[in-house]
């Protein structure tokens, strides 16, 4: 379990035009794992005008450029300086699909007039897991048998902690549909000389389409019985008599119990 408190948002000076809210992010896409909480300190000062807010955060499956429509948290209020909004287990968002995650600040008029303020946000958050890292890989030159490929993507972590892990796999420039991924993983004692071979992680291959495609693996059991583990990603093609090629990029991380 980690708490996190992200930095500070300094004051911004936002200005609604509509009854209509506005989402603006106030740090940088960052990786979540499993959440308990989350909890959000706004404050407005410096009102004028029917000025409204309130906080939020948005959510990406694979990639933060393609990510979902924000979600507000709470009422919109122009209550200042300081409003607690706070986020536990039956108000929390499923992550299981999702990668990646921003906090910000919803703002909008209360009528028909501008109405500004300066408005700071302040983000905790009560949650498990790590990263664990990412890696790139060229299907190049063509494949064309039946073997599977094993490209580890993290290094050797340790077990004790997190018991699942996901992964984002983003695949461009495939020449045809005949390509399948899926998530491997491999332990041992000594991270030198790992003492099994890879075993599959994800319960069946995933086809992969022709052109670019992205998919998250969602949550899977982790099921290392040894101090280390590593995470692999595997790709074959389903036909001896069709060549194949793609790039591969694939971000992993850990989520905790």
């Amino acid at each position: 379990m980690c708490n996190e408190l992200l930095p500070s948002s300094s004051p911004l000076r936002l200005t609604a035009v509509s009854t209509s809210s506005t989402f603006h992010p106030t740090a940088e896409w960052r990786p979540i794992g499993g959440i308990r909480q989350m909890g959000f300190n706004l404050m407005i000062t410096g009102k004028q005008g029917s000025f409204l807010a309130q906080p939020g955060y948005q959510l990406a499956s694979v990639r933060p450029d393609k990510p979902d429509v924000p979600v507000p948290v709470g009422t919109a209020t122009g209550a200042g300086p300081y409003n607690l909004f706070s986020l536990t287990d039956t108000g929390l968002p499923d992550v299981k699909q999702k990668l990646f995650w921003r906090p910000g600040i919803f703002f909008k008029s209360g009528n028909s007039s501008i109405a500004s303020a300066d408005v700071g946000l302040d983000v905790a958050l009560d949650h498990s897991g790590q990263w664990l890292g990412k890696r790139t890989i060229e299907m190049n030159p063509f494949n064309n048998n039946l073997d599977t490929y094993i490209w580890p993507v993290t290094p050797f972590f340790a077990t004790s902690g997190p018991v699942d892990v996901k992964a984002a796999i983003t695949v461009m420039n495939s020449i045809n549909n005949k390509l399948q991924t899926r998530l491997f993983i491999r332990s041992g004692n000594d991270r030198q000389a790992p003492g099994s071979q890879w075993a599959v992680m994800e319960s069946s291959w995933k086809a992969v389409a022709s052109g670019n495609s992205e998919r998250n693996s969602g949550t899977g059991p982790l099921g290392a019985d040894r101090f280390w583990a590593q995470i692999g990603l595997g790709v074959r093609t389903t036909s001896a008599s069709s060549e194949s090629r793609a790039t591969l990029h694939v971000a992993c991380h850990t989520v905790g119990s």
